[in-house]
């Protein structure tokens, strides 16, 4: 069994970092991270890559999109969410992944780290603020287990 680490925030040039959620999951399963964008971009298109380099990320996602039983994005245009689902978790998906908005200009991307280690999966998302330049942290911490709740803390 491996742990597997997923952090993310969202890179655009205004943006600040201002809250970071951490799930568990394990090997084998299924995890989705949600991507938010602003009204003006509900009718660009959403795409995940993986690699380190954001300016081939939209021309990888369009090389990887047959991938569709591995990674798939649904959206949600009320709430303005796009989410990326990443099935069937392993340490070979350990890298950088990126959620990418079109828009004129630079694309709007969001960082997703994927690191492993041996004790199971553990998905960290850090999601931005466009207006704040002071860190807030909620940590949720879940545990595989129908007994157990979860705990919510801010830091």
């Amino acid at each position: 069994m491996y742990f597997i680490h997923i952090s993310y925030y969202n890179s655009s040039y205004y943006s600040c970092c201002d809250n970071m959620t951490k799930l568990e999951s394990y090997e084998g399963y299924s995890e989705s991270i949600s991507c938010p964008y602003e009204s003006q971009y509900q009718n660009n298109l959403k795409y995940m890559c993986r690699g380190n380099q954001r300016s081939t990320c939209r021309r990888q996602a369009l090389i990887t999109s047959h991938m569709k039983n591995k990674y798939r994005i649904h959206e949600d245009k009320t709430a303005r969410i796009f989410t990326t689902t990443i099935s069937d978790l392993h340490s070979e998906d350990a890298g950088q992944y990126w959620c990418g908005v079109t828009r004129t200009g630079k694309d709007i991307y969001t960082e997703v780290n994927v690191m492993t280690a041996n004790t199971g999966v553990k998905i960290g998302l850090l999601k931005t603020s466009f207006t704040t330049a002071y860190l807030h942290f909620w940590w949720l911490q879940c545990r595989h287990s129908l007994f157990q709740p979860c705990r919510a803390n801010r830091c």
